[in-house]
This record gives C-alpha cells, sequence and structure tokens, in this order.
C-alpha cells in the first residue's frame, strides 16, 4: 500500500478514534473507547499515531492539570498544530490531537 494511502487510513481512524473519545455521551461504546484512550497506554497510542501523521508532542504537568502540544515534525516548534489543557494527561493529549488533526 503506498504510503499516502496507508498515512491517510490512519489519519481517518486516529480522528474517528479521538472523536469517540471525546464527544458527550453516555453509550456503552463510548465508555470502551474512552476506558482504551483514558489512561498511559491510550497517550501512547495517540502519540505513536500522530507520529505517524508527522508531529511531534510535548507534554507537560502542572499542579492542576496537564498540557499538551503538538508541532509538526521536523520543524521549529513555535509553530503549533494543536494544544490542549485537561487535568489528566490522557484527555489533554487527546484534545490536542483533535486540535491538530480535526475539522478546523
Amino acid at each position: 500500500m503506498p504510503a499516502d494511502v496507508e498515512r491517510s487510513s490512519g489519519r481517518a481512524r486516529l480522528v474517528a478514534a479521538l472523536a469517540a473519545a471525546l464527544i458527550p455521551g453516555e453509550a456503552p461504546e463510548l465508555a470502551l473507547v474512552r476506558e482504551w484512550l483514558g489512561g498511559w497506554r491510550g497517550v501512547g497510542l495517540v502519540v505513536a499515531g500522530m507520529a505517524r501523521q508527522d508531529f511531534d508532542l510535548e507534554l507537560r504537568g502542572f499542579p492542576r492539570g496537564w498540557r499538551a502540544t503538538f508541532y509538526p515534525s521536523g520543524l521549529a516548534h513555535s509553530i503549533v498544530a494543536g494544544t490542549g489543557w485537561a487535568p489528566t494527561a490522557a484527555r489533554a493529549v487527546q484534545h490536542a490531537a483533535w486540535n491538530a488533526l480535526g475539522p478546523k
């Protein structure tokens, strides 16, 4: 499979997973995705998916929460693609990834 096709299908899956994790609602399917992406393993999965889309992550912990920022890979980290702030690292990474990839 050509790299651009693989990247676009991976992007679509990542956007779908992020949408399911971030959308409000109580459906069992949403709870399953939130559990899957809600811990440190989920942080790793989202970061790996974003790395395949050519983004770097900066993640910082603060006394009252976490800030995640994605930057385009290989560029000076003065260009912000997406950022998120949340009480947990996983949620901050999800918001930042959504802001970098999601609809504008």
